[in-house]
C-alpha cells in the first residue's frame, strides 16, 4: 500500500497490502533530507539504506515475512519534520531462510538516476529497483526501467519534497542484471537494486507402496470316495467353501 506524507510530518503511517502467510513484506520510506528513520519492531533493516547525493534525501528499507499476525499498518518515524512517501509491498515464493540475494546503490545529482548493476547467483531471482529523489524530481516523463515493471512513483509535490520509485523484474538465469535507468528533473538521487532469492523447489519425496498381498492358495479337495480317474466338479463361495459335485 502507498502513503505520501506532506506539511512536513514526523511519521507516516502504512497499510500492509493483503496477502498470504509466507510472503515477503518490504517497506521503503523516503524523506526529504537526512533523517534516521526508525521502523517499528518486528522489522530487519536492508543494508542498502542510506540517503542520496549531498544527504539531499533518504531513503529506508526493512523486511518481514507475514506471519498472520502482523499489523494492519505501520507507523515509521523520525526526527525532524520533513515531507515523505512510503510504501508496503509483498513478494510470493522468496527463500525463507536467505530472502535477499546480492544489493547495491548509486547515488548522483543529474537527470538521470540509475540503478547499479549486481550479479544474481539463483535462477529466477527478482531484482527490484528502488529510487529515491529530492525535491520533487519526478515528473511525467520518468516512467520506469527498460525491462521492469514499474510498481509505483510516488511524489509529495513542492521544491522540498520527495519522490519515490518502484520497479522489479525476474531474471531467468544466475548472472549480471545490468544497470536501471529512470529520467528525473536535474536532482540529488539515490539509486538501490536489492535482489530476492525464490524458494528452493521441493525435494521430491519418493512414495512406499505396501508389497501386495499373495493370492491365496487353493485348499485341497477330499477325493475319497470318488472313482479314479473320475471327473470331479466343485464350486467355491465367497467365504472360501467347496462344495463338490
Amino acid at each position: 500500500m502507498l502513503k505520501v506524507g506532506s506539511g512536513n510530518p514526523q511519521t507516516i503511517t502504512v497499510a500492509v497490502p493483503a496477502g498470504d502467510v509466507g510472503d515477503l513484506l518490504i517497506a521503503i520510506v523516503a524523506t526529504d533530507g537526512d533523517r534516521t528513520i526508525v521502523a517499528p519492531a518486528g522489522w530487519t533493516p536492508l543494508a542498502a539504506s542510506g540517503t542520496a547525493d549531498r544527504d539531499a534525501a533518504t531513503l529506508g528499507l526493512w523486511r518481514r515475512f507475514a506471519d498472520g499476525n502482523e499489523a494492519a499498518s505501520y507507523a515509521f518515524t523520525w526526527s525532524g519534520k520533513e515531507e515523505a512517501a512510503a510504501a508496503i509491498v509483498r513478494y510470493r515464493g522468496v527463500d525463507p531462510d536467505s530472502p535477499i540475494g546480492p544489493a547495491d546503490a548509486d547515488t548522483g545529482r543529474s537527470k538521470q538516476a540509475s540503478a547499479p548493476s549486481v550479479t544474481t547467483t539463483a535462477a529466477n531471482a527478482r531484482v527490484l529497483r528502488v529510487y529515491v529523489v529530492d525535491g520533487g524530481g519526478l515528473d511525467d516523463d520518468t516512467g520506469y526501467p527498460t525491462g521492469s515493471t514499474g510498481r509505483f512513483q510516488l511524489d509529495s509535490d513542492g521544491s522540498s519534497g520527495v519522490g519515490a520509485v518502484l520497479a522489479d523484474g525476474a531474471q531467468a538465469g544466475a548472472g549480471a542484471s545490468g544497470a536501471a535507468v529512470i529520467d528525473i528533473a536535474r536532482e540529488q538521487w539515490r539509486a538501490v537494486t536489492i535482489t530476492l532469492n525464490p524458494a528452493p523447489a521441493p525435494t521430491p519425496t519418493p512414495v512406499i507402496q505396501a508389497d501386495p498381498a499373495p493370492a491365496p492358495e487353493p485348499a485341497p479337495v477330499d477325493t475319497e470316495g470318488y472313482p479314479a480317474g473320475g471327473r470331479i466338479a466343485f464350486e467355491t463361495d465367497r467365504d472360501g467353501n467347496r462344495e463338490i459335485y
